[in-house]
């Protein structure tokens, strides 16, 4: 258990390790300063996070002595986990339960304390006897400005971004929609890929982006109306990344229903449609959305970095103090 004097040791290998370091009973931060920015190793993934994540838990176990160990990404808690016998708390599962990396994750975090971003992924860790809570997500991205109103009539202007648990059948039913739609509708689709643009004949375009940088693809997501997220059903967290980088442009966010992201779904600035006329419904939802200004403080208030970091070390205490 974690006494309330006792205070926490984060580790990550982001670089926003001055937010957390703002954070009431978070003693310091440890960071990897030469971590790689993409994640990745000699074009490997799990190489690139792996390696990373070994030598930052490293890090730890030589110039940290106390204190509990809050580790920002799963892996790294994997490695913290099999190297140090000290209290530990991980942030993330981004994994469906029964994958390979699920399973590995739930074997050696098995006495450790994980924070998810979702209740459903939360209530799946301890019904397969592990320690779980849930806070909402919430990150500060690269962004800058907000998202322009246009009043005279321009085509609505729709936005999908992001690969995560995405239904790709229900994206190209709406890019079928708005390429034969009646009235002027812009579909900007930023899933990776190649490049591609077409225009039906009433006006319609879907226009396809190749992999892009963050800043971007928050320009992009900027020039819209409204952010669509096609879900599928699942039971983890998928989406949530860009529903905050969208409220923080002052974008509000239609999705269809999921279960992993139930509780931020509002219903005035981050909404589900049925998905049985998308167009009419995702058009319905733009026309009644909150301005931007509205938006932006909403993620404010919600979802910016320092609500997070606050969240998740108070998570880990009342967690400890029931335990």
């Amino acid at each position: 258990m974690v006494e309330p004097e006792e205070n926490i040791v984060v580790v990550t290998l982001g670089e926003n390790s001055s937010r957390w370091r703002a954070v009431p009973r978070v003693r310091t931060v440890v960071t990897l300063r030469r971590a790689s920015v993409s994640g990745r190793r000699a074009g490997s993934l799990a190489l690139g996070l792996g390696l990373d994540a070994l030598l930052v838990a490293l890090k730890v176990t030589l110039t940290t002595r106390r204190g509990m160990l809050l580790a920002t990404n799963p892996w790294i808690g994997a490695s913290l986990s099999l190297m140090s016998r000290r209290p530990l708390a991980v942030t993330g599962i981004f994994a469906a339960p029964g994958s390979r990396s699920w399973r590995i994750l739930r074997w050696i975090l098995r006495k450790d304390l994980v924070i998810a971003v979702a209740s459903v992924e939360a209530q799946n860790w301890r019904r397969a006897g592990g320690r779980a809570t849930a806070v909402l997500y919430g990150n500060e991205f690269p962004y800058s400005g907000l998202r322009t109103v246009d009043n005279d009539g321009s085509p609505l202007r729709i936005f999908v971004g992001g690969t995560s648990d995405r239904d790709q059948d229900l994206l190209e039913e709406l890019e079928k929609k708005v390429i034969a739609s009646s009235e002027p509708t812009i579909l900007t689709v930023a899933v990776g890929g190649p490049p591609g643009h077409v225009t039906g004949d009433s006006g319609g375009e879907v226009i396809r982006y190749p992999q892009m940088s963050q800043e971007s693809f928050g320009q992009l997501m900027r020039g819209s109306d409204i952010v669509f997220l096609p879900l599928m059903e699942g039971s983890r967290a998928a989406g949530h990344m860009l529903i905050v980088g969208a409220l923080q442009l002052g974008v509000p966010v239609v999705c269809t229903p999921c279960s992993g992201m139930a509780e931020y779904a509002d219903g005035k600035f981050v909404r589900t449609v049925p998905g049985h006329d998308l167009i009419a419904e995702i058009r319905m939802a733009a026309a009644d959305a909150p301005s931007p200004s509205e938006a932006h403080d909403y993620w404010r208030s919600h979802f910016d970095r320092d609500t997070y970091t606050a969240r998740v070390v108070g998570a880990i205490f009342d967690a400890e103090s029931r335990s």
